[in-house]
């Protein structure tokens, strides 16, 4: 039996029908700190220049299109939510990367392709879905490397906000530690799992907090309490014939030390 899809999809159409995107994707200083963060670190971790994407859970497509310019060639985008996946749709026909950036709705545990991919990620989307550990495996259907990033499921603070902040609550957030995500890249047969913890500015937080927490990342996310202090949690997994090329590339090995 196919995993549900959870009621917070319904959720996230009605964010977009009202505010017209996501609400961490509405150009807050925060989000847009922490947004750029993450893709400067996923980018990092994955090199994107010439990659065919398939993004699982795109949402309103915002982390998608923002690919693009890191050189990714195309990207498939999957949502079950339709209202997100129109508005991902029309945010790429209003920026002319219609033919490189294509959104289409249904959920992973659904989803029918006969073609694959360089990467697929998922950006923010496990802590979402009914059962993230078959997503992953799911996933390696489409490409021998998987992406992921995450809220740090590591930090006690989060599983306070997880229990008290009526948007998490609404939309059903529950954070994994990354222990447990790298166990089910590594259960689904992707031999070459790293991973790095990165950002310190907390989305949908004030200016004033969004600027100091700026400040003081490069120090949290060189301490030795990063694991724990950061907000994300991205990995980077391969198997099979990605692990050789990945190998002979000329990059160095992030581990939990890529440089900030």
């Amino acid at each position: 039996m196919k995993p549900k899809t959870k009621e917070n999809v319904s959720r996230f159409n009605e964010d977009v029908q009202k505010q017209g995107n996501y609400s961490y994707n509405l150009g807050r200083l925060s989000t847009e700190l922490a947004k750029a963060r993450i893709l400067r670190g996923l980018t990092q971790l994955h090199p994107m220049a010439g990659k065919r994407l398939l993004d699982l859970g795109c949402g309103d497509g915002v982390y998608s299109l923002a690919l693009l310019p890191f050189g990714a060639k195309s990207i498939l985008g999957i949502d079950p939510a339709d209202s997100a996946v129109a508005q991902a749709n029309d945010s790429a026909l209003r920026a002319g990367v219609a033919d490189r950036a294509k959104f289409q709705v249904s959920s992973v545990y659904e989803l029918q392709l006969d073609e694959r991919f360089d990467s697929v990620l998922f950006t923010g989307v496990l802590h979402h879905l009914s059962d993230p550990e078959t997503a992953i495996r799911l996933a390696t259907q489409w490409s021998d490397t998987l992406l992921i990033t995450e809220p740090n499921g590591n930090s006690p603070l989060l599983k306070v906000i997880e229990k008290l902040s009526p948007y998490h609550r609404q939309h059903e957030e529950q954070s994994f530690t990354s222990s447990t995500l790298m166990r089910w890249c590594k259960t689904a047969g992707y031999t070459d799992v790293e991973h790095i913890h990165i950002n310190f500015v907390p989305m949908l937080c004030p200016d004033w907090m969004a600027r100091l927490s700026k400040r003081l990342e490069p120090y949290v996310e060189t301490s030795f309490l990063r694991h724990l202090l950061c907000a994300q949690i991205l990995i980077c997994a391969r198997k099979g014939q990605a692990v050789a090329k990945a190998g002979d590339a000329d990059r160095g090995r992030a581990g939990d030390h890529f440089p900030v």
